[in-house]
């Protein structure tokens, strides 16, 4: 019989002692005795999968231990390569000898076990301490240092988080990169929690490399989720930078949830550190994040205020161009709030002008969907069109599903003032689509022009 099968037969056979299977799944939460429990008619889980590891050889058995070590619960051959230090292709062999004795399912590169075996493996691996905690040093440099090298991808213009050593993978376009990401997701989510209280270095600089993903996923619940996790880790190590840097950047997805006081006090944080640490270009960046949180919560005034801060420090600084496209960016959004249309315009040009030599295509997209709007709202349609299709391949360009419904969105207010009802009709359901999916600000309001239109709509 296979373990799992074993495990789920004698799991079985217990839930009458255990008053159901509620109870039973509440026993069993408490991992470290889930093996001793699932133990019935004199037969165990733990005898069923040592028979398994008897028939196989040393580094077999030693490939399953530490896989046990592993954060996650779907690596991939990579991971799995350096959890055991091996080449590979070595490593590869071994998993599929774990797989012929049904220790290991393997599908698509990538390597499951059991829950119940993954605990054994757990508790086999723990008998070698020092052997386990190196393996799970190297995962978790694995995902640092690939995670970063994906990061870079996504963010070529951007400071990098941190120095590194190297990625062993190599993504040769951003789309790579960002399926790298996506796949990885629930492995380095687990990494930063499984590091955060012994490994907190790398707690944090994992959480920093996904940044870019988490940008462009707008997960924002697990952005923040992380982001505290690794400022309270760079605390703890005392990497003040590294604090600084995700301060700021836990800010972003809690202004987009409304939580517009608690991200500034992030903010300032971030900006008392950078500042003590003599960084002008993080200081400007933290000056331009509080900008953007006051244009969030509609104060343009003090958005202005910040921004013109950040802007009389960013002239000092070379290679400042991505953070001066930013900057002029979020002046073309204080003052379209302000309602000042004709200077929202003036300063949605010099930053995609900025953008075409400094910024990647998610800025670009951003700035693009900004100035159409503007047009937009000045009664121009033509040229939201033009600026709402360039946004578009941008968006798609940058992988960003979020910023592209920003875009149809306006072509599709656009088409309405052109009395293109169909096509309008099409670019705005297409947006809420997506609006709903990612729970954007505006899925209230652009439901209910939607109900309207549909209501108004001719015989």
């Amino acid at each position: 019989m296979r373990p799992a099968a074993a495990g789920a037969r004698i799991a079985a056979a217990r839930l009458g002692e255990f008053g159901g299977g509620t109870a039973l799944a509440g026993r069993l939460a408490a991992e470290g005795d889930r093996i001793g429990l699932l133990t019935a008619e004199d037969v165990s889980v733990r005898a069923a999968l040592q028979v398994s590891l008897t028939a196989l050889d040393g580094p077999s058995r030693t490939m399953f231990h530490l896989l046990g070590v592993h954060p996650g619960q779907r690596p991939g051959t990579d991971a799995c390569a350096a959890l055991a230090g091996l080449p590979p292709p070595v490593t590869r062999d071994l998993l599929d000898r774990l797989a012929a004795v049904h220790l290991v399912r393997s599908v698509d590169g990538r390597h499951q076990m059991h829950d119940l075996v993954r605990l054994f493996a757990a508790e086999q691996a723990a008998a070698d301490p020092v052997a386990a905690t190196a393996a799970l040093e190297r995962t978790l440099t694995f995902y640092r240092n690939t995670a970063a090298a994906a990061d870079r991808v996504l963010r070529p213009a951007e400071r990098p988080n941190f120095d590194t050593a190297g990625s062993p993978v190599r993504f040769a376009d951003l789309p790579a990169a960002l399926a790298w990401l996506d796949a990885e997701a629930d492995n380095l989510v687990a990494a930063v929690e499984r590091a955060e209280a012994d490994h907190p270095q790398l707690a944090w600089q994992i959480a920093a490399a996904m940044y870019g993903w988490l940008f462009r996923r707008h997960q924002r619940d697990r952005w923040i989720d992380l982001y505290t996790r690794g400022v309270r880790a760079a605390r703890q190590v005392g990497d003040a930078r590294g604090e600084a840097m995700l301060s700021g950047r836990l800010a972003i997805p809690l202004s987009l949830l409304g939580r517009h006081d608690e991200a500034a006090g992030h903010c300032a944080r971030a900006y008392e550190l950078r500042v003590a640490e003599g960084d002008q270009l993080g200081a400007a960046t933290a000056l331009l994040n509080l900008a953007a949180i006051e244009n969030n919560a509609g104060r343009p005034a003090e958005a202005i205020r910040r921004l013109t801060q950040a802007e009389e420090r960013s002239r000092a600084l070379p290679d400042a161009g991505h953070l001066r496209a930013l900057v002029a960016s979020n002046l073309g959004e204080a003052h379209q709030l302000a309602g000042r249309l004709d200077h929202a315009v003036e300063h949605y040009r010099t930053a995609l002008a900025l953008a075409e030599t400094h910024c990647g295509a998610r800025d670009m997209a951003e700035i693009l969907v900004g100035l159409a709007r503007t047009h937009r709202r000045a009664g121009q349609p033509l040229e939201t069109l033009r600026l709402g299709q360039r946004a578009v391949e941008q968006a798609r360009l940058a992988g960003d599903v979020l910023i592209e419904a920003e875009a149809r969105e306006e072509l599709g207010h656009a088409h309405l003032a052109r009395r293109e009802r169909a096509r309008a009709l099409t670019e705005l359901s297409t947006a809420l689509e997506t609006y709903r999916e990612k729970g954007h600000r505006g899925t209230a309001e652009l439901t209910s022009r939607l109900a309207e239109l549909t209501r108004s709509a001719p015989d």
